[in-house]
Parts: C-alpha cells; sequence; structure tokens
C-alpha cells in the first residue's frame, strides 16, 4: 500500500509512505528556500496563485513511483481569510498540478479537523511506546467542530474563531487514536497573529471539549515574538534563545516589570486559562517598556527578562498538562507534538518528571503530512508492526 502524505499549511511538506515504511519525507522550504513556506502564502507573504504554485516534491516523489493508493492532505483548516478561499480550492490545485506531470492515485482523503490528531500519530509512531498518552500544544489546530455548541455559546450567525490549542490523546496499537480532551480557545487572527481579547473570561465544556477565550502557549510566543522585535510565530526560536540572555535578580529596592508581577495562568472551572489582567495588560496600548524595535543594551536586557518569564509560565502550565494527561490516563509514556514542542529548552526540563518521555522531533506542521500518511496506514490495516524513527534523514 502506497499513501502519499501532503501538508497544505506553514511548513508544507509532503512524505510517501509504502507498507508502513518511509521513502522520503521533504519539506518545500529546503527546495524553495522560502523561510516558512506555505502554500498559499499566507505566512511567507508569496502571493503563490493558481499559475504559480508549484510541486516541489514532485521530482523526490518521481524516484520511487508515479501511482499511489491513496493520497492525505493535512492542514490547519482554512475558512475564507486567505489568497485561496479555503482548503478544497488549494487541494484541487495540487492534484491538477499532479495529474499534469503524470501523477496518479486511487483515492484522496482530507479531514480537516485532525489536525492535532496528525501531530499525535507522527509522535506516536515515530516513538517506540507500544502505548502512549500525547499532548499537543501549538498556537491553534482544526476548527471545533459543532456549529451547534458554537451557536449555544456565542448566538446565531456567529463565527467559529475557536481552534484546537491543547489536546490530549490515548495511542496504542491496540485501539489506535482516542480523544481524550481537548481545549479549545480563541485563535482570531490579528496583525501579530494572535490578537488579544480582553473581553471577560470565560471556560464552557461540552463532553470532552473545552472552550474558552484563553491564549495558548503557542500564541504567546507569536505574540511576544512580535513584541519583542522578530516578526511572528516563525521567529519563536529566537524568543527562546532571548531568554537565555536574562540576569534578572529579585531586588527589594527595584520595581520589577509588569510580567513578573501578575499570575499568567488562574483556574477556571477546573481548567487553567490565561488570567484575566493578563489579558487586560496585553490588550493595553504601549504595553511593553520599550520599542520593538529598539535593541540598545537596556532594551535589549528588558526583552530578554520578558523572554525569560514567558519561558517560566508556559513550562509551569505545561508541566500541568503533561501531569493532566498521565493522570486521566493512567499512561506515564507521554508522547510531545505540535510547534510548542520545539521548545528545547523546557522540553529538557521535562526529563526530571517521572515519566517516559518522546518528543517529536518534527513537530511543527511540517511533521502532519507524515502524521496523516501513518495515520491512514494503521487505520486502514490495523497492523500492529512498529516502524519507529531511527534517523531524521528522511529523502
Amino acid at each position: 500500500m502506497k499513501i502519499l502524505g501532503i501538508n497544505i499549511s506553514h511548513h508544507g511538506s509532503s512524505c510517501l509512505l509504502e507498507d508502513g515504511q518511509i521513502k522520503y519525507f521533504l519539506e518545500d522550504e529546503r527546495v524553495n528556500r522560502i523561510k516558512n513556506y506555505c502554500p498559499n502564502g499566507q505566512y511567507n507573504n508569496e502571493a503563490i496563485r493558481d499559475e504559480t504554485l508549484e510541486i516541489y516534491f514532485s521530482e523526490e516523489l518521481f524516484k520511487y513511483t508515479d501511482h499511489v493508493d491513496y493520497i492525505i492532505f493535512s492542514s490547519f483548516g482554512r475558512y475564507g481569510d486567505v489568497i485561496f478561499d479555503d482548503d478544497d480550492t488549494l487541494i484541487e490545485l495540487y492534484l491538477q498540478r499532479l495529474e499534469e506531470k503524470g501523477f496518479r492515485w486511487g483515492e484522496v482523503v482530507f479531514e480537516n479537523h485532525n489536525h492535532h490528531v496528525y501531530h499525535a500519530a507522527n509522535g506516536f509512531y515515530g516513538s517506540e511506546f507500544d502505548e502512549a498518552v500525547a499532548l499537543v500544544l501549538d498556537g491553534g489546530g482544526g476548527l471545533y467542530p459543532s456549529e451547534e455548541n458554537i451557536e449555544d455559546l456565542l448566538g446565531k450567525n456567529s463565527q467559529n474563531c475557536f481552534r484546537e490549542m491543547e489536546s490530549i490523546f490515548k495511542l496504542s496499537y491496540e485501539s489506535g487514536i482516542k480523544t481524550v480532551w481537548q481545549h479549545y480557545g480563541w485563535c482570531e487572527h490579528g496583525p501579530e497573529y494572535a490578537q488579544v481579547k480582553d473581553d471577560e473570561q470565560f471556560v464552557c465544556e461540552y463532553g470532552d471539549s473545552v472552550l474558552s477565550n484563553t491564549l495558548s502557549c503557542g500564541q504567546l510566543f507569536n505574540l511576544f515574538a512580535h513584541s519583542l522585535g522578530f516578526v511572528d510565530g516563525g521567529d519563536a526560536g529566537k524568543v527562546m534563545g532571548m531568554s537565555s540572555y536574562c540576569d534578572y535578580e529579585e531586588d527589594e529596592e527595584l520595581e520589577p516589570n509588569w510580567w513578573r508581577k501578575l499570575e499568567w495562568f488562574e483556574s477556571m472551572e477546573g481548567v487553567r486559562v490565561t488570567s484575566e489582567s493578563l489579558h487586560q495588560k496585553l490588550a493595553s496600548d504601549d504595553v511593553f517598556p520599550f520599542d520593538r524595535t529598539d535593541f540598545e543594551p537596556d532594551a535589549f536586557y528588558a526583552k530578554c527578562d520578558a523572554a525569560n518569564k514567558l519561558q517560566e509560565e508556559t513550562l509551569k502550565h505545561t508541566k500541568t498538562l503533561i501531569n493532566k494527561a498521565v493522570e486521566l490516563t493512567g499512561c506515564n509514556n507521554v508522547v510531545l507534538s505540535g510547534g510548542y514542542a520545539l521548545n528545547c529548552l523546557n522540553n529538557y526540563q521535562y526529563l526530571n518528571s517521572d515519566i517516559n518521555l518522546f518528543v517529536d522531533p518534527i513537530s511543527n506542521d511540517g511533521g502532519t503530512a507524515l502524521g496523516a500518511a501513518k495515520w491512514l496506514y494503521y487505520k486502514l490495516t490495523k497492523s500492529k508492526e512498529k516502524s519507529p524513527l531511527n534517523t531524521l534523514y528522511l529523502s
């Protein structure tokens, strides 16, 4: 069985799976040299049109085959605010380009609500665990699927801006992937890719799902990346690196900055969400005591201090979620995936916990092409044969 996985989110990517074995995996940016490449130009400022969309992986693909049984697409779920109005339009164009090149396939699969599932699948099937609990954290994944509940919460004709932010899955070769708990947060994009809502905080539960207007760890990094002088979430790694230059020490004679004084997260209805005081602060004008483009020493070290506090608070929050995942499932084999799992500084801190940890090495959206292909393969074949990653050189 041959399965072609294609990620049409940012970090556009593809992979070929044959009978469960990876033949190749490729992120488009390795070929086109466009950092964080997104096939519709949303994140890379390259206006991709019908006539200019390229299939960057075709040369690698044709080394192995010109026909697959399945093509499965992964995405974060578009809903009309980008160059291509929706995923279906972009998928249609991909298929058209592949057909023009002489490529053929059997069936096309696209389930836009499975974004976090594919992250979890890529992590789990890349590990050596027989069973595990996966924690997926990012800026925002698939849209909340129940319009009925959205209407109940926000009223008729309300736009659904709730996306997966924190997801817990139980995974095994015996039973597949089961959703245990998901937290959907308000994810209306603003100029910094994380528009802060200073409305009154709320938490609403629907079965195993929670809806709130919290900010995810990924959104916080998106917002801070912009405010500290970088571009957006694609530069979150620079914020992580900046945090290492912090030399903050408590001094009774010095007034700490606001980010050192307030609570970042609080519990509502048994769910940890970003605090109302943090929302109010971030939604205010001139929130930071420096200009975003100022890197003179005083401004630079203030930015390092803010980045360091961001690291501390998201570390504490993620530790509570890891504990929650273990408690809900009774499993201490933990897989981390999603964009936040790229935070290697904080990942190192989890090793002090009483868990067996596997961090998805391709935990950004690029890895969902591989995760989607593996998810489909194990779903269709019911195979229990493990094929963990033993190298990252996949092409």
